[in-house]
């Protein structure tokens, strides 16, 4: 991952199950509690073994999963109710796609008047970081001034 540059570590799925099998079926009936460690785990291997390669490419990295699902491949057909809050792989040919938009993770906003900069951080409830916010762009500070929002500075995800 780090020789190819980058902030993404694809874990086999057999080679977490013949590691530990409770751990993965734990890992793919309840992700929302594994992944969070996974990703911190991550990070902080990533920050012993070369503290500068996380901060050149301010990448938040994170751990995903290929291989044999078992039971949880599934086609967009087969996709039901059950899988709600399980780790799946879903195979399948996409025949239509409307335009994505990415998700911004961090907004920063520059106001004119009071030449001060202001930021907000958006989650939804995919997100592991804690509650969702609200979804209201910031277009004006608490003194009703216009904010210019400031897209260079701006964190996006395209997940």
């Amino acid at each position: 991952m780090m020789a190819k540059g980058e902030s993404r570590l694809l874990v086999d799925v057999g080679d977490l199950r013949a590691y530990d099998s409770k751990l993965c079926s734990d890992v793919l009936n309840g992700p929302a509690e594994y992944l969070p460690a996974f990703d911190k785990a991550l990070s902080e291997t990533v920050a012993h073994l070369n503290a500068d390669y996380g901060k050149e490419s301010k990448a938040q990295f994170s751990v995903g999963f290929e291989g044999d699902f078992g039971s949880h491949h599934v086609t967009p057909r087969n996709l039901n109710s059950t899988f709600v809050n399980k780790l799946v792989s879903i195979s399948g040919i996409v025949t239509k796609c409307s335009l994505v938009r990415p998700k911004i993770l961090k907004s920063v906003h520059y106001c004119e008047e009071t030449k001060q900069i202001h930021q907000k951080e958006y989650r939804d409830a995919t997100s592991f970081s804690g509650l969702p916010t609200g979804a209201t762009y910031m277009t004006r500070d608490d003194d009703g001034n216009i904010l210019t929002t400031e897209y260079g500075l701006c964190e996006y995800t395209d997940s």
